[in-house]
């Protein structure tokens, strides 16, 4: 934010106590926070796991975190986003708060900048003798309903989509220094941070791609008065953000098309999905007029084309044409619509993004463009009555940001609301179903289990979940079937056939279950799981021989898997390897402390090692974190009768 006293006219500037403007900040800070409190008590949702719980790269610190995963998740090609991470991680580890503070930080951050961008515009020397005297106001109005807007939700309360919001944040940024640059005495200190802006904001998100174009179209509209005289005047600043595509160019290679999930060769060709964005943008416009109704995830279903998307083309093609034509006629105006239509064009237009073809927090910059559109022809319909319709606007947007960010306190709350808004989406009946069931809701996972596969039948993921779930209750006969058919939909599914062989064992059908494990092994040679899950098939087929060459292997590709070490234990047991069997015992436990089988069967190894006082102390711990494991407790019956002088415990 910035402070100014009443003597800026001389750098182009207009007299206005600093009072005033360090009043319109704390009035930002505190509408925004008053609107987004109740967002600490969020919880993780949907791709947070891959951003932040399963993010060993975040979780290791900030040097670490600049090298993100480059597998699709949110992070993927944009660094300083999982720095993000790494630091609210500092802030409060696996806990959400903390993560929510930051991302509510960034936004209110984002919202002094651009109060500060739209005053400095307004007190420029072609504007100020018109908005001169209301450019606080003005900007403080803006400012609050692009805030509270509960569109911005997504990029604020969801996590994994803070890259928006940062990414935003830079934007503004951006063009507040640039605006600086062109009022001040120290041109080239402004120039710097310009150009450090625009950089930061390259290493957000991809977004920021347009940053540079909409910059040179900015000092064109508002500070030079025409492209010559905007490089004639800045033109090294603008060599500088071009060569900021330089460090997003080898981001975007590097990541590659994003796991499968964006680029030209996935499945979409770019006409049809340029088509289908038309509808996209239309129902982004449509959202900021009236938010309602808000959707987290619409799905990854491409509806097909017809008729109606001639009215859509209709409407892009008249507001884009009348963009081109207000550049010309009135610059100011064109500018807002370059501004929208530029922003969004990365993302809704020939660039498939097969997994989010639709998603709300792309309108987090552009709805700053439709909210100036929207406070100045109020401006100019009623002058100074517009400051109470602005206020009236404020605290009904901040009622409505309020309440979505309630939704966000469940993840079935969230997902029931998704389904009840879109109710023929597949994919969001199988998130809800998935909800459930992490619940504890197995029973109420199940029609939604079924009516997610009514309407996707070739669905391969929802089979399997469905066959978890009913695995889950012990119906393993059912579950079977609903694995099979997972594979058949997809033969290369290793989950579902590492499923269905787990299944196969319980039933006491191990020929059947080796010959899926060993499919999986054929799939992927390298898989600790599916070593392992073939070495407790020997295991149980009563071949401990062969089963330890399985979970040495395994054991050797993941070294820190607790279940591995556990089954490799098991196998030793077997094998009367007692010491080695405690050894592995003990690594399990290292890897996870609460672990009450491998307190168990290490009790065992002592057992069996005549080391009875250690045996019961593991036994006794086993049944401390699960007090009704039969198994443990007759095991310590046992090995008390044993131990002379000791009182078996009742």
């Amino acid at each position: 934010m910035e402070a100014n006293n009443s003597s800026i006219s001389a750098l182009g500037g207009w007299p206005t106590p600093a009072w005033r403007v360090w009043l319109a900040g704390l009035v930002i800070i505190l509408a925004g926070w008053v609107a987004y409190s109740n967002s600490l008590q969020g919880t993780f949702i949907m791709d947070d796991h891959g951003t932040i719980q399963d993010n060993p790269s975040a979780q290791q610190g900030v040097l670490t975190a600049w090298s993100p995963p480059n597998d699709g998740r949110p992070v993927t090609g944009r660094p300083l986003t999982n720095v993000s991470f790494a630091l609210s991680y500092q802030l409060s580890g696996l806990a959400p708060w903390g993560h929510h503070v930051v991302s509510v930080a960034i936004h209110l951050l984002a919202a002094l900048a651009l109060f500060g961008l739209v005053r400095r515009t307004l007190l420029l020397p072609n504007l100020r003798a018109h908005y001169g005297g209301s450019a606080e106001w003005l900007a403080l109005s803006v400012a609050l309903v692009w805030m509270l807007h509960p569109l911005q939700t997504e990029s604020v309360t969801y996590l994994s989509q803070r890259s928006e919001a940062l990414m935003g944040l830079f934007y503004l940024l951006m063009f507040y220094c640039l605006a600086r640059s062109a009022q001040s005495n120290c041109a080239w200190v402004w120039q710097i941070l310009t150009a450090g802006a625009c950089l930061l904001g390259m290493l957000s998100k991809e977004v920021m791609v347009t940053a540079p174009v909409l910059a040179l179209l900015y000092d064109r509209t508002f500070l030079a008065g025409s492209f010559v005289q905007a490089w004639r005047q800045r033109g090294k600043l603008y060599f500088a953000l071009a060569c900021t595509w330089l460090p997003l160019a080898w981001l975007v290679y590097a990541a590659g098309n994003r796991g499968q999930s964006a680029g030209l060769g996935v499945g979409v060709s770019a006409w049809k999905y340029a088509w289908l964005e038309l509808r996209v943008v239309v129902h982004y416009l449509q959202l900021s007029v009236w938010p309602h109704p808000l959707v987290l995830n619409y799905g990854d279903h491409l509806p097909p084309l017809d008729y109606a998307i001639v009215f859509d083309a209709a409407i892009v093609a008249g507001l884009i044409g009348g963009t081109f034509v207000a550049l010309k006629r009135k610059p100011a105006l064109g500018f807002i619509g370059a501004w929208v239509f530029v922003i969004l064009a990365p993302t809704s237009s020939i660039l498939p993004i097969i997994t989010e073809p639709e998603a709300e927090h792309r309108m987090y910059l552009p709805l700053a463009g439709l909210t100036v559109l929207a406070i100045f022809w109020l401006w100019e319909l009623l002058g100074n009555r517009t400051w109470a319709f602005a206020l009236a606007w404020v605290v009904a947007l901040s009622g409505l940001t309020f309440e979505r960010n309630g939704d966000y306190h469940s993840v079935v709350a969230m997902w029931s609301d998704n389904t009840a808004k879109l109710p023929q989406v597949a994919v969001l009946h199988k998130d809800l179903a998935v909800a459930l069931a992490d619940s504890g809701r197995l029973l109420e996972a199940l029609p939604e289990d079924e009516l997610s596969l009514r309407l996707n039948p070739q669905d391969a993921t929802a089979e399997n979940n469905w066959g978890l779930h009913l695995a889950n209750l012990g119906r393993l006969e059912e579950a079977l079937k609903h694995f099979q058919q997972a594979t058949a939909l997809n033969p290369d599914y290793t989950q579902a056939r590492s499923e269905a062989g787990i299944t196969l064992l319980k039933l006491g059908r191990v020929p059947e279950a080796m010959a899926e494990f060993q499919e999986v092994l054929r799939i992927t040679p390298d898989s600790p799981e599916g070593l392992n899950n073939l070495g407790n098939a020997y295991n149980y087929a009563r071949q401990p021989e062969v089963a330890l060459r399985y979970y040495q292997n395994a054991v050797r590709l993941e070294p820190d898997s607790a279940d591995i070490h556990y089954g490799l234990g098991s196998t030793l047991i077997l094998l009367s390897r007692f010491d080695e069997a405690i050894h592995e015992y003990k690594e399990s436990l290292r890897l996870r402390p609460n672990y009450p089988e491998a307190h168990y069967q290490l009790g065992l190894a002592y057992s069996k090692s005549g080391r009875l006082p250690e045996a019961i102390a593991q036994y006794q711990i086993s049944l401390a974190e699960s007090p009704n494991f039969a198994l443990a407790q007759r095991a310590l019956l046992n090995a008390q009768q044993r131990l002379p002088g000791q009182a078996p415990t009742p």
